[in-house]
């Protein structure tokens, strides 16, 4: 998943990872998000990067 890999990896606020994976709705991207991770998309990244805060 190509937010995964923008959370992993880089600084982008969460509201442009989810623009660039095709979301206009960054509600509807963090439900979905969640739904499929079972974190948040903030909680994935201080988990998976390293604990980075953005």
């Amino acid at each position: 998943m190509k937010a995964r890999e923008l959370l992993e990896t880089g600084t982008l606020q969460v509201e442009r990872i989810a623009w660039q994976v095709g979301y206009e709705d960054v509600s509807a991207f963090r439900k979905m998000f969640h739904k499929q991770t079972g974190l948040s998309p903030r909680e994935y990244r201080q988990r998976f990067s390293g604990g980075s805060k953005m």
